[in-house]
């Protein structure tokens, strides 16, 4: 049963836009629907009777507007084949009139499909032009592409390791190791073994599973196998990649190389652990000169002393300044210490020497304390390699 106003009724109400033209190369607009008047800003009156190309000119001012061009050769093409053809996203700016009067082209996007419509004896009577406006999902592909083009760029740009992980994190996907550590280009599940030592394993575990846990991100200094086989040190922050449910299907991580900052720490604590030893032996070395002054300064107050007892106080005191001297003037050449470069000044020294010091120096103490030292030196002297009284030299 032919019913022309139902078929009128559907074409016009059709959710895609729709118009027929004459099969011409002036493609005479022959009906329009109304998605399509919508899309365009057109009413049906201006549009039916005009060519195509009339209506929808091309902008002379744009070397790049080839709309017309591609879907003059479309509409031929299905005029010539007898058969549909498809045009998927040409750009086709649009000419508007502003309420002013300024006459622009707004950039549009539109996919078209040009279909012979045929008559009884067979010859086609019109072309049935559909189209869509996809000018916003152009516009977001390229921004789509733009963005992993720049994602491209800043990975290229940047020495970090970039790597991909699955979401329980059994699996690398792809790593970039800039040098630093080996790539990985195909997935690996043994990528722990070969990237990270024994020791650091529960460590990089426990962390894993609370940013797994807590689907945030992962944030751990460890260390690695570097690509010649040695241990480095890295930084390593990976994010989650969450779905439309919140589920996490990927991670995407960055590893920076902090190995020299690791190593430059380590030297602090060794300096620092060396300036420690040196303050404390020099806190002893210090301390023991001063019984002796004290006790020589004590006799030289007393009365009635005779010449040789006063020149004997007065040299323990001498030798006891000396040596606290020297030691104090090492103290004063702290950048020594701090670059490691103390050493022990080692000379010949007689033992009898070193043995009268250490006990002019402890008399006193043992004096206060009532004990009693006797020694017994073999006859002669007995030469050592020892410190001298300067202990240390750079």
């Amino acid at each position: 049963m032919n019913h022309p106003s139902l078929f009128e009724s559907v074409f016009n109400s059709s959710p895609i836009g729709n118009y027929l033209l004459s099969p011409t190369p002036d493609a005479i607009i022959l009906a329009v629907n109304d998605t399509f008047l919508k899309a365009s800003s057109r009413t049906r009156e201006e549009l039916v009777g005009m060519s195509l190309f009339a209506a929808f000119p091309r902008n002379p001012d744009d070397p790049e507007d080839r709309g017309e061009i591609d879907l003059r050769r479309s509409l031929a093409r299905a005029v010539d084949t007898a058969k549909p053809d498809s045009l998927p996203a040409i750009r086709y700016p649009i000419r508007v009139e502003l309420p002013n009067g300024e006459v622009v082209f707004e950039e549009r996007f539109w996919s078209a499909v040009s279909t012979p419509i045929f008559g009884e004896d067979g010859s086609i009577v019109c072309i049935s032009h559909t189209t869509s406006d996809v000018t916003e999902q152009v516009r977001a592909a390229a921004a789509l592409r733009e963005s992993e083009k720049r994602f491209r760029a800043l990975t290229s740009a940047t020495a970090d390791v970039i790597y991909r992980m699955s979401p329980d994190w059994t699996q690398v996907r792809q790593l970039e190791g800039r040098g630093f550590i080996k790539d990985t280009a195909d997935p690996n599940e043994m990528w722990l073994d070969e990237y990270i030592p024994q020791g650091d394993h529960d460590l990089v575990h426990q962390a894993i599973d609370e940013a797994v846990s807590n689907k945030q991100a992962f944030e751990l200094e460890h260390r690695v196998r570097r690509i010649d086989g040695s241990i480095g040190w890295t930084l390593s922050r990976a994010v989650p990649m969450l779905d439309a449910h919140g589920a996490i299907y990927e991670w995407i991580g960055a590893a920076s190389d902090i190995t020299e900052r690791k190593e430059a720490e380590a030297k602090l604590r060794d300096t620092d652990r060396r300036k420690d030893e040196f303050v404390a032996m020099l806190a002893h070395e210090l301390r023991n000169p001063l019984a002796p002054i004290r006790a020589a300064a004590e006799l030289l107050q007393m009365a009635h002393q005779d010449p040789q007892r006063v020149r004997q106080t007065s040299q323990i005191i001498t030798r006891q300044v000396m040596h606290m001297t020297n030691l104090i003037n090492d103290l004063l050449d702290v950048s020594r210490v701090t670059n490691g470069l103390v050493t022990l000044d080692k000379a010949p020294l007689n033992i009898r020497h070193v043995l009268m010091e250490a006990v002019e120096q402890v008399t006193p103490l043992m004096q206060s304390r009532q004990h009693h030292l006797a020694i017994h030196l073999p006859p002669g002297s007995t030469v050592v390699s020892g410190m001298r009284s300067g202990w240390c030299r750079s």
